[in-house]
């Protein structure tokens, strides 16, 4: 009886020297709105890939929500249907560089090392070969239907007061100096080099990605510069069309 009382006091001090059982806690439960959000952002990024591989009229609402885990009702309830989708893709890319532009001129006090960042960024958005395919396939499907030329027009016009906001900023308080008015800067270098990016994706080797970021350089380089007193620049004046 002394041998097994012995053992159980041994038993019982080593369990108080032990740590205490850690208690497993359940996952938190996401909110309706968290859900959601999981469930928009997911769906987008299937969509974007099916966007990419098969273009608007070649991609499947019903196999997107699928292969993102969702029923097809999923899909409408967040998204009219598939152009809803392929508008959201859209304006999270632009979100997304939205964001670098930000810290771009928010992090930076040099002007001139803030214009070169600015122009790498610049380049590498436009000449990105997933950039140029959504785009070119925005723009096609926009010519076609009416009410994606609608969407396209709004989301061109949003792009294009933001970025000419931004560089409005710095023309006006003397960090960047312009050849053109912002409006007209961000219309000529958008046109010229969304055209020569496609037409490169299209042809390929001639002009090759190099060049064709050499090009797309030069023609910002001419038209933008930091040296104060090179140049007059009237930033409300847009020349006419």
């Amino acid at each position: 009886m002394r041998a097994a009382s012995h053992k159980a006091t041994s038993y019982f001090a080593a369990r108080q020297d032990e740590p205490p059982s850690r208690t497993i806690s359940s996952p938190r439960r996401l909110s309706r709105e968290e859900s959601q959000r999981q469930t928009r952002a997911r769906l987008i990024e299937v969509g974007r890939q099916h966007f990419l591989a098969y273009g608007l009229g070649g991609a499947v609402a019903e196999k997107i929500a699928e292969e993102a885990g969702y029923s097809r009702g999923a899909l409408y309830s967040n998204f009219a249907g598939k152009e809803d989708l392929f508008v959201a893709v859209m304006q999270e890319e632009h979100q997304r560089y939205c964001e670098l532009y930000k810290a771009i001129y928010r992090d930076n006090g040099d002007s001139e090392k803030m214009l070169q960042e600015l122009r790498t960024t610049y380049i590498d958005m436009l000449v990105n070969p997933e950039w140029v395919i959504l785009w070119a396939e925005f723009q096609s499907e926009a010519v076609r239907n009416k009410e994606m030329q609608s969407r396209y027009r709004q989301f061109y016009h949003a792009m294009v007061q933001d970025s000419v906001n931004r560089l409005t900023e710095h023309i006006e308080n003397g960090s960047l100096l312009c050849k053109m008015s912002p409006s007209n800067f961000v219309l000529a270098m958008s046109s010229f080099a969304h055209g020569l990016a496609l037409r490169q994706r299209v042809v390929g080797s001639q002009p090759s990605e190099r060049t064709t970021r050499k090009l797309i350089g030069e023609v910002f380089d001419t038209l933008i510069r930091t040296h104060a007193g090179e140049w007059k620049v009237d930033s409300h004046r847009p020349l006419n069309p």
